[in-house]
């Protein structure tokens, strides 16, 4: 039988772990309680939310249809989700799933389909060399893996191939696609990093932010015909997980994240190099501040969906489906 003494720690112990988990839980109600809310902001609009809340997403503008795939929700839960946001109509549609579940994935349109590439299919981060294709809102098939496991990396469409830039995997090496050929591989990029962006802007791509151990603020400019880089001129700040776009001749880069443990945060800028420059200016932040949201470019606007209004483990109490787009044209036109 235990004595007094026994079964005295034992009660403070019980009592100082329940009052543990009702901070903790506390704590948590009052995260959800205080989760930023989107705000007016000159240029940006609030249009029809996301079918479901999520971040970490691969997305594509295929035309006019910006396709938002994968993805966490929840705590930590990966979803095979895909939805198709139409944006003449400014309407969600829900679309066939991904053959399985993956975030931190990355998404092209090239030709008629979109490809989703790589990813995890959990918190783990373990990279996947999977690739399916499909034509917009329509139903998947697998194409020829890459020749190695990418997650938080980048992939556009240039010409008639596919570039895959950074990540966490085996190698820096950039991957290329070509249909019918297969992969093969492009001059390394000359930073490695993860959560990075990569936009296509005249004849050269463009490849954005991203971390390692740290945020960094370095842009690299690959020229897919020549197979080299070079120096682009760095971000005002560092940043991870942003969303990018080409409106008219100007970069967009806007949001993302600093997800450190102390001193983390959801970054509300947004920046613009004119065509040509080399000075970056300063745009109205996005009406809700988001990191890993799925984006794209039509016709002089970005949109933006979903994504987390908390950084780094905090994403899980701030998953939103705010859909929201900034125009580069007269509020009219929008």
């Amino acid at each position: 039988m235990p004595d007094r003494r026994t079964r005295r720690i034992a009660r403070l112990l019980l009592s100082a772990l329940l009052a543990l988990v009702l901070v903790l839980v506390g704590v948590t109600l009052v995260l959800r309680l205080t989760n930023p809310r989107p705000r007016g902001e000159l240029g940006w609009l609030r249009v029809q939310p996301m079918p479901g809340a999520r971040g970490e997403v691969a997305s594509a503008m295929a035309g006019e249809r910006l396709v938002v795939a994968g993805g966490l929700y929840g705590v930590g839960r990966t979803t095979a989700a895909v939805d198709v946001f139409d944006v003449l109509q400014r309407q969600w549609t829900i679309a066939p799933p991904l053959p399985a579940g993956r975030n931190h994935a990355a998404a092209a349109a090239l030709g008629d389909w979109v490809y989703v590439a790589g990813g995890a299919d959990g918190v783990r981060m373990n990279p996947r060399a999977e690739v399916w294709r499909a034509h917009a809102g329509g139903k998947w098939e697998p194409v020829a893996p890459m020749p190695e496991g990418r997650t938080g990396h980048a992939m556009v469409a240039f010409g008639s191939r596919l570039y895959v830039f950074g990540g966490v995997g085996r190698s820096n090496r950039t991957l290329i696609y070509e249909p019918g050929r297969g992969w093969s591989a492009g001059a390394p990029l000359p930073a490695g990093r993860n959560h990075l962006r990569a936009v296509v802007w005249g004849h050269e791509i463009w490849v954005i932010g991203g971390r390692t151990s740290h945020l960094l603020s370095r842009i690299d400019v690959y020229d897919p015909a020549a197979n080299s880089w070079r120096r682009g001129p760095d971000l005002p700040k560092p940043m991870s997980a942003m969303a990018v776009g080409v409106l008219g001749d100007d970069l967009h880069v806007v949001g993302g994240e600093n997800p450190a443990l102390i001193g983390g945060r959801v970054l509300a800028d947004h920046f613009v190099l004119r065509g040509g420059g080399k000075i970056w200016e300063t745009r109205a932040s996005q009406a809700l501040p988001v990191h890993g949201a799925g984006f794209g470019a039509y016709q002089g606007v970005l949109y933006v969906a979903g994504g987390a209004t908390r950084p780094g483990a905090l994403s899980v109490l701030s998953w939103t489906n705010v859909t929201q787009l900034y125009s580069s044209l007269p509020q009219r036109q929008v």
